[in-house]
């Protein structure tokens, strides 16, 4: 009974021991990203929703984008978030949108994605739109912590993207949110 119960225990210890790896590793991944590449002049840009609830991040990684785009950085915006609820009068594309037009971008420089639920279905649906719309070099422009899980779900769609922070210093990072990141990271790792 004592060899079973120490199997038992020592399956648990490298199960956990494990998990823990992951989470570092996957902490390393998002510090290693968080500054984005280089900025250099691209064809078009994509924006990534943060959900309904969160429009504050949302405004900040547009606004961004659209400073980028009246610095003359790019000449496309793809506009990429669904309904997180059914309840939701507008996706996230349509809100950034409406945000976006109230800041005097131009509509017919603008895409979007309204059906992407998760950052993985966002590359995945920015990609057929860059593809549609002859973007060869592709900005996405997102929150620091986020940049990481976008190059890891790139990757896994051969969509080379070049990444950027969004302009935070308004909003308080919070520690949960690199956590939460944390984890969706270690997550898509198993799943993609």
């Amino acid at each position: 009974m004592k060899v079973v119960e120490f199997i038992i225990k020592l399956v648990i210890t490298v199960k956990v021991l494990s998990l823990v790896c992951f989470c570092g590793l996957a902490f390393g991944a998002i510090w290693h990203e968080k500054e984005g590449d280089e900025l250099k002049e691209s064809d078009c840009a994509i924006v990534f929703g943060a959900g309904m609830e969160d429009t504050e991040v949302m405004d900040n990684r547009l606004l961004t984008a659209i400073n980028l785009y009246n610095d003359g950085y790019f000449d496309k915006l793809i506009l990429s978030g669904g309904k997180e609820d059914e309840e939701d009068e507008e996706t996230q594309a349509e809100y950034m949108r409406r945000i976006a037009l109230k800041e005097d971008f131009p509509l017919k420089d603008m895409y979007l994605d309204k059906n992407s639920d998760s950052t993985y279905e966002n590359i995945k649906n920015s990609k057929e739109i860059a593809k549609r719309s002859n973007c060869g070099r592709v900005l996405a422009v997102s929150s620091n912590y986020h940049l990481a899980r976008l190059k890891y779900s790139a990757k896994q769609e051969k969509f080379k993207i070049y990444t950027y922070p969004a302009d935070n210093s308004s909003i308080k990072e919070s520690q949960l949110d690199t956590a939460r990141e944390v984890v969706a990271l270690v997550y898509y790792y198993f799943k993609y």
